[in-house]
């Protein structure tokens, strides 16, 4: 089915017109795009700025909008709406561009050093390494261990560049730094952390190391007569 649009004169498929019951062949007597240029012009005159300004200062209006924008629906059209436009040359130019300006460099070094912005940084790393474990929860699990390092009595990490504990997980669950977040042991200093790292983990070798700082001293001299007798 097509239908003449009677601002450009064109004749269009019916596609290309918006549904409207009262007129011809229940659609508009004007296609989309000849719409969108007329309301595109329209709002931006002084009047309907102006108009439009004075209905979103409402408290009824603003009210009605955070409910709307809660609403599942809502949050899934935005969603899908922002990934597809992110995902546009002209987004990814912007933000490109919009990361090396001198004044976003200079706010992102100011928001960077700021209490918030650490935890911000703190929680993102945790995130991509740790799924679920927060700063809160580490906080909460080396308060667990008395506030200090589950294996010896040491409440500084230890290290040159170690502000915080590290976070030990179960290698035979996920060989690599980065964790599914449910093999999480508990929190090492950095000392412990590497001698438990250097031995592999392995409770065994741990318990052979044990042992051996528990024997007795080794006598030279016995071990003069022993080469003799070899």
């Amino acid at each position: 089915m097509t239908k003449v649009c009677s601002k450009c004169g064109k004749e269009k498929d019916g596609s290309e017109f918006s549904k409207s019951e009262p007129h011809s062949k229940g659609l508009n007597s004007w296609c989309k795009e000849c719409m969108a240029i007329y309301h595109k012009t329209h709002n931006a005159t002084p009047e309907m700025v102006a108009k439009r300004r004075a209905k979103q200062s409402t408290q009824e209006f603003k009210d009605a909008r955070r409910e709307r924008n809660a609403t599942t629906e809502a949050k899934a059209s935005r969603k899908e709406y922002l990934d597809r436009y992110n995902a546009t040359p002209e987004a990814i130019a912007i933000k490109r561009a919009a990361r090396n300006t001198p004044e976003t460099k200079e706010t992102k070094k100011v928001w960077n050093k700021s209490p918030r912005g650490k935890l911000s940084g703190r929680n993102s790393n945790l995130k991509k390494n740790y799924p679920g474990f927060t700063h809160d929860k580490y906080v909460a699990l080396l308060t667990s261990q008395g506030g200090h390092c589950a294996i010896c009595p040491a409440t500084e990490p230890g290290g040159s560049a170690n502000k915080h504990f590290h976070i030990d997980h179960d290698h035979s669950c996920c060989p690599g730094k980065k964790t599914c977040g449910k093999c999480i042991r508990g929190l090492l200093c950095s000392r412990c952390n590497t001698a438990i790292g250097l031995l592999d983990d392995d409770p065994v070798r741990l318990t052979s190391a044990i042992n051996y700082l528990n024997r007795p001293r080794i006598d030279i001299g016995s071990l003069e007569n022993l080469q003799k007798e070899i």
